[in-house]
């Protein structure tokens, strides 16, 4: 009985499909992780840079909201010291300081007083009608500039701590004016004061990215005069970089010194510590802009860790994800199906060669 041989090439012919089907699947995936990679770099810059944007515009628009703000203050604060009662000195004129708070509740407005030519509190109006008065704040920078300035004069001063009333203790600007009699004599100051922390937290609040984002409102030194940060008021944040270093400390401290100082505004992203026991720095994305009351030229910024921002891309990894598993199982079945077909062919073959030497 003779046989029919086995073609030689057909084991090998096998053996080449089985690895030229790996190769074009190891490659297909190298390929696809390459481009999932790439893709996804791509998207989390594109991200960083639209929440620098958003910060930026939210900066933007709290300046202009802040100065906003100031400039009906301000025309309001002018009508009050034309008013007689409040120019006598008389009974009334307290209660013209009470209606006056009242139409501005809710504000950063903490309370008005009255001082005479010795700078001393005659009547004070404050939120929590704490009735601090006999008080001599005739130290105060705002009243020796009052004293030598023009009727109508609208004055704002250098951020300082309040001494009295609603806002003692809390950084506040004064917006005062001076008092003069129908004579033309200096009689006292008519001044108000703003709580810087409410301002930031009344305009900025309502536009900062996340939940975990920051306001601050920074002098030209670098004193934190307001923010919705824990245990950070009043510290000064150039001080603090150089009495707690970590890696990058110097440089930061360089390039804060510049922006509070460049009076524009700016984005980036920079690595510091996100709480005041500066520990282990992390990504930060901070917007800033320029911030003028008066003389006073101070800087308003928002800042977000990095990783809280990019939460923003959970959506996109999981999409690839998906794409990515769907094409793997794709394949493995494709591949399953395919090595079925070709056992099935070559359990043909073997039965056809079987019957082919039983036969001969």
């Amino acid at each position: 009985m003779s046989t029919v041989p086995v073609p030689k090439g057909e084991n090998f012919i096998s053996r080449v499909f089985n690895s030229i089907f790996f190769y074009i699947f190891l490659v297909f995936f190298i390929s696809l992780g390459t481009g999932y990679l790439l893709l996804n770099s791509q998207a989390k810059g594109i991200l960083v840079e639209q929440m620098l944007h958003r910060e930026q515009l939210a900066t933007r628009a709290g300046a202009i909201s802040i100065n906003t703000f100031f400039n009906l203050y301000d025309k309001a604060f002018a009508e009050l010291v034309t008013r007689s009662e409040i120019i006598e000195f008389s009974p009334e004129a307290e209660q013209i300081i009470n209606d006056f708070m009242a139409r501005w509740d809710g504000s950063p407005v903490a309370g008005v007083i009255i001082l005479d030519k010795d700078g001393i509190v005659r009547f004070n109006g404050n939120r929590d009608l704490i009735p601090n008065v006999a008080v001599s704040l005739a130290d105060r920078d705002y009243f020796g500039r009052a004293k030598t300035a023009k009727a109508g004069d609208i004055l704002i001063s250098s951020p300082i701590v309040s001494r009295l009333g609603a806002s003692v203790g809390k950084y506040i600007v004064t917006v005062s004016t001076p008092i003069f009699s129908q004579n033309g004599s200096f009689e006292g100051v008519l001044s108000s004061s703003i709580i810087l922390d409410e301002l930031t937290n009344q305009f900025i609040t309502s536009l900062k990215i996340t939940d975990k984002s920051f306001e601050y409102l920074l002098n030209e030194s670098g004193d934190v005069l307001g923010t919705d940060q824990q245990g950070i008021l009043g510290v000064n944040f150039v001080d603090q970089l150089s009495k707690n270093p970590f890696v990058g400390s110097l440089l930061l401290g360089d390039k804060l010194k510049k922006i509070l100082s460049s009076r524009m505004e700016g984005k980036l992203e920079v690595a510091y510590p996100s709480d005041i026991k500066l520990q282990l720095p992390k990504p930060m994305l901070v917007a800033y802009s320029p911030l003028d009351i008066g003389d006073n030229h101070l800087m308003l910024a928002i800042s977000t860790p990095t990783d809280d921002a990019l939460i923003f891309l959970f959506p996109v990894y999981a999409r690839s994800v998906k794409i990515i598993a769907g094409a793997f199982f794709i394949i493995l079945l494709l591949g399953i199906r395919i090595a079925k077909i070709r056992g099935y062919q070559e359990r043909v073959e073997e039965e056809h060669r079987a019957h082919t030497n039983i036969s001969l």
